[in-house]
């Protein structure tokens, strides 16, 4: 099994890595974004996770 601490070529932890990426970009704090990104998930996991999604495509695009 492989380890959850395996990290990207931008040094972010693949778990969370889109969440970081957006709190890095408009300097918030990452313990929050990832607080309020999972209770959002939690809450609506269908429309939660499609707008994770999304963020990591357009984000993707544009590095």
């Amino acid at each position: 099994m492989r380890s959850s601490t395996v990290k990207s070529s931008d040094s972010d932890y693949i778990f969370c890595g889109v969440i970081a990426r957006i709190s890095s970009r408009f300097g918030w704090s990452l313990f929050w974004s990832r607080i309020v990104s999972s209770i959002f998930i939690i809450i609506n996991p269908v429309f939660g996770l499609l707008t994770y999604f999304v963020l990591a495509w357009i984000l993707s695009k544009y590095e």
